[in-house]
């Protein structure tokens, strides 16, 4: 495994773009490898097999990625309970400038 770390790493670090990131994709790709170990198949390339499993953890890191963002942008329900609180004082103001202008 040590002589595909480098490969596997650049391959990671392409679709990453965090050096990090990538580090951390790595570790998981080494891992899952040696837990379905028994799946490989020695017939083919050991080196696209580790490299399917990385892409494949790449695409897993992005899909979280983005589950985070998004969720980074909702608005927690306090807040929004808060917002509506507020619009009364609001509301009475406005129903209070409409009967002056009738």
């Amino acid at each position: 495994m040590r002589r595909h770390r480098q490969r596997i790493y650049r391959l990671i670090l392409a679709n990453v773009a965090d050096p990090e990131e990538a580090l951390d994709l790595v570790q998981e790709t080494f891992v899952s490898a040696h837990g379905a170990l028994r799946r490989f198949d020695p017939a083919r390339p050991i080196s696209a097999w580790l490299a399917r499993i990385a892409l494949n953890k790449c695409r897993d890191w992005g899909r979280r990625r983005a589950v985070r963002r998004l969720l980074g942008l909702a608005t927690p329900v306090e807040d929004i309970a808060d917002l509506h609180a507020d619009d009364r004082p609001l509301q009475d103001a406005r129903a209070a400038d409409r009967a002056e202008l009738e």
